[in-house]
């Protein structure tokens, strides 16, 4: 089982930041964009992933977005911490 997760906070205090639109595409699987919400403790997660590459982008009210990209193998298991800036 592919499993990616990942606590979006703000890069000075460190808070979560909740609310934040989480968008996960993947180009070649013809996927379309797939968009959540970061909970109440900053945190997001997608599982069952096929096997191929990502990229999440993360958008906050009163924060600059951010963009990455990774690659989902057979059984990966990834964890993101990613801090935005005002």
């Amino acid at each position: 089982m592919n499993k990616v997760t990942g606590k979006i906070v703000d890069k000075i205090s460190k808070t979560p930041i909740h609310e934040a639109v989480v968008l996960l595409k993947n180009e070649k699987l013809a996927l379309n964009d797939i968009a959540q919400l970061s909970d109440e403790n900053g945190k997001f997660e997608w599982v069952d992933l096929e096997v191929g590459e990502y990229t999440i982008q993360i958008i906050s009210e009163l924060y600059t977005s951010k963009v990455l990209t990774f690659i989902c193998t057979v059984d990966s298991v990834l964890n993101f911490m990613i801090a935005l800036e005002r």
